[in-house]
């Protein structure tokens, strides 16, 4: 039985062997457990990152299922590019700011589970450029060839699909790295130079925008003369230049670095140097056309136009010019300036400067502008040399109806083979004020001289002329040619003086301020001599229906026939009112109008007193008087403080 002795002596050896224990279990087995692998459920969007910036990804997805707990790292057989690390708990990839960019590119994550079971996860990287890097909306171009890819995108959005577009701006990052209200045009980050193999001129060597000697292509311009497109954007300069810009394309109008500046385009703080541009007619360094604003920009080199409107900046102006400037040599045949060639309705050119040489074959040359129509020239000036036939001034040859220059001044000198040559502008039927010329003016043609204008028919107000005046034509003034009545409209002269001497030996109409008078002259003088042939006067050499008010003259005055100490002769309609001739300075007793005094009389009052008594007259064409004269000492003669003039100046 089994409860013997025998049995119980077994029972502890059987009990500390743990037999009975292995009994047990080999009597309950349990069922194996199957093998998990671990998996991933989807594909990643692509990772993008921005070459130079410091970024992180988001997460990669886990993978599911394993034995354990997952381990996470990068397939060794697809490292990732310099300047990329991968977290491994948090499965980010960081990008430094060394990284560069990169086309999209294939890499693996590897899941692995507790018992070395392993799944993988294909991701893809790019890395793209950012073309905007300071976020203000501006793409940044440093070579030739991404000026080049501007005329693909006019808007300046940085989206084009040229693939000239694409390789000039290789690897973008989204949006170009615009900020989230996009770009809005381009800004250089470098100087660029069209000498591309540093020999100082361009020629076949210089292969990339050659195009067989015509040179590059305006920005916007078509395959045909009568195609092309406004550039819409902005380009920002930032103090760099673009040196030898070359186009030899004689038959085509619109022509410079860009076709036409549409009304939304902004050029700004971009240098220009050394350009050689050639066109037919609309040619500018810059632009053949603007319609936008041109601020702190600048030209030199030399424009050729063969036909008109022809500018060292910009053939046509209709939109804004501040600040800049053109030394550039400009040569054309008709409305041709150193700045611009036309300068349309409701334009304004502010505070520009031109100091290159300009010839116009034909008519209206001008320093600045060769023809200023009804557009605004302001606080602007001119050095250079004019070489014209027609209508040539050293600031504007021609600033016609509703035109007004102001605050502006020329020096260069004027020469012209033709008629209404001014040193300030050639003919003005506009407003003038607070301007003056100080150079010489040599006039060849038949008529119409000045020292400020040829010919005027507009408003001409607080301004002088210092410059000495030459013609072997009729019609010649120290400050005007001839001043006009037109129709309703009489030229206007008011507050004006001229210094400079006046020699037309040949000639007849010739006078210290206007050679002939058709229209008004109040509170205006002239200190220089007078030396004509015939109507020769020390203010005015014929008045014929025109006024004088308030003027006088002190220069000496020769001549001929009909020579006066004011007027050399008058019509019976002309009118002359308390305006007086030194006759001791003028060698003159006698006028057609006015009154001589010795030049003791003319400096004795110091006040609107005796001489002087209605002096303190209307210069500005608004009712009432507008004290315009400062009478100093007893020692010296009257001179004009209205606006802008000094009577220190005056008086040295």
């Amino acid at each position: 039985m089994p409860w013997n002795v025998s049995f119980w002596r077994r029972l502890p050896r059987w009990l500390a062997s743990g037999l009975w224990l292995a009994g047990l279990c080999a009597a309950a087995p349990v069922a194996a457990q199957a093998n998990a692998r671990p998996a991933f459920a989807a594909t990643p969007a692509p990772l993008t990152f921005t070459a130079g910036t410091a970024q992180t990804s988001a997460a990669l997805p886990p993978a599911t299922g394993g034995d354990g707990l997952l381990d996470y790292a990068l397939d060794a057989t697809t490292p990732l590019p310099h300047g990329l690390t991968f977290d491994t708990t948090a499965r980010t990839v960081t990008a430094d700011a060394t990284a560069v960019a990169q086309a999209a590119a294939t890499y693996r994550m590897v899941a692995t589970d507790a018992d070395g079971d392993a799944a993988r996860l294909e991701f893809t990287i790019a890395i793209g450029n950012d073309y905007d890097d300071d976020d203000d909306g501006l793409i940044a171009i440093a070579t030739l060839a991404q000026l080049d890819a501007v005329r693909h995108d006019l808007h300046g959005a940085g989206a084009a699909p040229a693939a000239a577009y694409a390789a000039a701006f290789p690897l973008p990052a989204a949006g170009m790295g615009c900020p989230a209200s996009g770009c809005r045009g381009y800004e250089l980050t470098a100087d660029l130079d069209f000498d591309q193999n540093d020999d100082g001129r361009i020629t076949a060597a210089d292969a990339a925008y050659w195009n067989d000697g015509a040179g590059w292509v305006p920005i916007g311009q078509g395959a045909d003369p009568a195609s092309g497109r406004d550039f819409r954007a902005t380009l920002q300069g930032n103090g760099h230049a673009i040196a030898r810009l070359f186009i030899h394309r004689s038959a085509r109008e619109y022509v410079g670095l860009f076709h036409i500046m549409g009304r939304e385009a902004r050029v700004e703080g971009l240098a220009l140097r050394d350009v050689q541009v050639w066109g037919r007619r609309i040619v500018g360094g810059l632009a053949g056309r603007n319609s936008g604003t041109i601020a702190a920009s600048s030209v030199s080199g030399r424009v050729t136009g063969s036909a008109d409107r022809v500018g060292g900046l910009t053939g046509d102006n209709y939109g804004r010019i501040l600040t800049s400037s053109s030394s550039a040599t400009v040569v054309g045949e008709a409305a041709v300036g150193g700045l611009v060639g036309f300068n349309g309705a409701r334009s304004d050119i502010v505070a520009c400067t031109a100091s290159g040489a300009v010839t116009a074959s034909v008519n209206n040359s001008g320093s600045l502008v060769g023809y200023n129509h009804e557009g605004m020239i302001t606080a602007s000036y001119a050095t250079g040399a004019v070489t014209g036939g027609n209508t040539a001034g050293g600031l504007a040859g021609n600033s016609s109806d509703t035109s007004a220059i102001t605050l502006s001044y020329a020096t260069g000198a004027v020469v012209a083979s033709g008629n209404s040559v001014g040193g300030l502008v050639g003919f003005n039927s506009g407003a003038l004020v607070g301007s003056y010329a100080t150079g010489a003016v040599l006039g060849r043609g038949d008529r119409y001289v000045g020292g400020l204008v040829g010919e005027n028919a507009g408003a001409l107000v607080g301004s002088y002329a210092t410059g000495a005046v030459t013609s072997s034509g009729d019609l010649v003034g120290g400050l005007v040619g001839f001043n006009m009545s037109r129709g309703m409209s009489r030229g206007r002269i008011a507050a004006s003086y001229a210094t400079g001497a006046v020699t037309a030996s040949s000639s007849e109409s010739v006078g210290g301020l206007v050679g002939e008078n058709r229209g008004d002259a109040t509170a205006c003088y002239v200190r220089s001599g007078v030396a004509g042939r015939n109507h020769v006067g020390g203010l005015v050499g014929l008045t014929r229906g025109g006024t004088i008010a308030a003027s006088y003259a002190r220069g000496a005055v020769s001549g001929r026939t009909q020579v006066g100490g004011l007027a050399g002769a008058a019509s019976s309609s002309a009118a002359i009112a308390a305006s007086y001739w030194d006759v001791t300075a003028s060698g003159q007793a006698a006028s057609r109008g006015g009154a001589g005094h010795t030049t003791q009389e003319l400096q004795a009052p110091t006040a609107y007193a005796g001489l002087y008594a209605a002096w303190n007259v209307d210069v500005d064409g608004h009712p009432g008087a507008d004290d315009p004269w400062a009478f100093g000492t007893n020692s010296q003669y009257p001179v004009l403080r209205y606006d802008c003039l000094c009577p220190e100046t005056q008086q040295r």
